[in-house]
């Protein structure tokens, strides 16, 4: 699953901690969920229109990041990881993963999404990548 592949790599690059099993760490997979005060989480969203003639695939992704009170906090989390996966390309997040021809962010910036019920600031990412599917080549 190409979000697992992300999570691994910013574990890797030492952005947050990704625990597979789902039990600690601070980067998670299709929840944000209310401790840590700082966390990360991963969400597949689709992606651009398929076409069943070409060997590659256009996923999209979201990414939610969520600081402190202080809103530089998860301003910094969210550029970090920005400036890791923009502009990513020519091989695999991860060992034996899936091969991406090249990851971008939608927007040049995080976007605010605002403090959550308890002050802690979200900021939200979207990448699309181009990966190359081996079962249409």
């Amino acid at each position: 699953m190409l979000i697992e592949e992300v999570a691994r790599y910013l574990s890797q690059q030492g952005i947050g901690t990704f625990d597979p099993e789902g039990l600690g760490g601070d980067i998670f997979l299709g929840v944000l969920p209310n401790q840590p005060d700082e966390a990360i989480a991963l969400y597949p969203t689709g992606g651009q229109g398929a076409n069943s003639k070409l060997g590659y695939d256009l996923p999209t992704f979201q990414i939610l990041v969520r600081g402190d009170q202080d809103i530089r906090t998860g301003y910094a989390i969210a550029q970090m990881i920005y400036n890791t996966l923009h502009g990513f390309r020519s091989k695999t997040f991860v060992p034996g993963g899936q091969w991406i021809v090249s990851c971008l962010g939608l927007q040049s910036a995080p976007v605010h999404l605002g403090p959550d019920a308890n002050r802690r600031h979200e900021f939200s990412l979207n990448f699309i990548v181009d990966t190359r599917n081996p079962d249409r080549e």
